[in-house]
């Protein structure tokens, strides 16, 4: 009897030393030897903030030290402490609850305390609590601003003394410092053209698509581009092989240019406008390599290896019936070019 009253007593003494030890937690956003606030960017989006002392750097102390035009639906860590140490048990954060009030701007949705993946400058990983939130997905040229206060709270007078004021600008991140000829890579999104730039050639990736064009008095321009697989486009016609380039801002330069789609010569270059396909205004130039267009905007486009029996722009545009000759319409002729090939290159 007694050993049982005596593991009792124990068992007591141990909770109640615990419950002093997670009531003396000072938990806090600031760290308590530099009143700084620890950031997280998840820059490269590998779901793990790396603290390093160069450009890949994703630990930011102090709201001043976040770089400029972070990407939208970046994810966002603010670390919290126990005092100068990061907080790793979650029994010290039990009924604690985040709070933000945004003076401009607004997130889509609440921050929430989670575990998150750190690494830090001296090698050392591990696993800490943050509020974590993603900024806004920002589609727009223009950056944005995110601006306001975060708070870790247990209770409601608690919520304003552990308070952070946190500011981002987020958006795409705007390419301005090329000049004359313009390199648009996966990377590339939005490019601010030279005020000096006249006349300027732009190319995609190797050997994607090229363009020549006047950007005299030309405003910033999302110029993003992909050659992902339209599936179902591509089932619009499963006799075909196609490869796809498509614009993903549909830019609009002020005046009208030459585009030219890198393609073999045995092919057909349709649009692709609202799901299908559209025959387009264009000529295969042998020197280029490539089908070539003029056109002010940059929009989606296919490659097939056989032709297709598509509409032309201007018959999308009307109400056809079984009476109406489409075909007649065609604005690109295509009667000479190959109507069966091997591969698209």
């Amino acid at each position: 009897m007694k050993k049982i009253f005596a593991l009792a007593l124990a068992a007591i003494m141990t909770a109640g030393m615990t419950t002093v030890a997670f009531a003396d937690a000072n938990i806090t956003l600031e760290r308590t030897s530099d009143s700084e606030v620890y950031l997280g960017v998840d820059l490269n989006d590998d779901g793990v903030i790396t603290e390093t002392a160069d450009a890949k750097n994703e630990l930011f102390v102090g709201v001043d030290a976040l770089p400029a035009n972070i990407e939208g639906g970046t994810e966002v860590a603010v670390f919290i402490f126990d005092g100068d140490t990061y907080v790793q048990d979650s029994d010290l954060l039990k009924s604690y609850k985040v709070y933000t009030d945004w003076t401009v701007g607004d997130l889509d949705a609440k921050p929430e305390i989670q575990h998150i993946k750190l690494e830090t400058k001296g090698g050392s990983k591990l696993y800490a609590y943050a509020a974590r939130f993603n900024l806004p997905e920002n589609e727009t040229t223009k950056a944005q601003d995110l601006i306001g206060d975060l708070s870790v709270y247990k209770t409601t007078s608690q919520r304003d003394a552990n308070k952070v004021t946190l500011g981002f600008t987020y958006g795409y991140d705007i390419d301005k410092t090329q000049s004359g000829s313009y390199e648009i890579t996966k990377d590339t999104t939005v490019v601010d053209f030279d005020d000096n730039d006249t006349d300027v050639d732009i190319t995609w990736g190797e050997d994607v698509a090229y363009f020549e064009v006047n950007v005299a008095g030309q405003g910033k321009l999302n110029l993003a581009y992909n050659v992902d697989f339209n599936k179902e486009v591509a089932d619009l016609d499963k006799s075909a092989n196609m490869d796809f380039l498509t614009f993903e801002g549909n830019p609009t330069f002020n005046k009208n240019g030459t585009l030219y789609i890198y393609a073999a010569e045995d092919t057909f270059l349709y649009e692709v406008k609202d799901g299908k396909l559209v025959a387009v205004d264009a000529e295969y130039d042998e020197d280029y390599e490539a089908w070539k267009l003029t056109t002010r905007t940059l929009t989606s486009y296919a490659v097939s290896d056989v032709e297709l029996d598509v509409k032309t722009s201007t018959d999308e545009d009307t109400d056809t019936d079984e009476d109406t000759d489409t075909g007649s319409d065609s604005s690109t002729d295509t009667s000479e070019k190959p109507k069966d090939r091997k591969s698209v290159v």
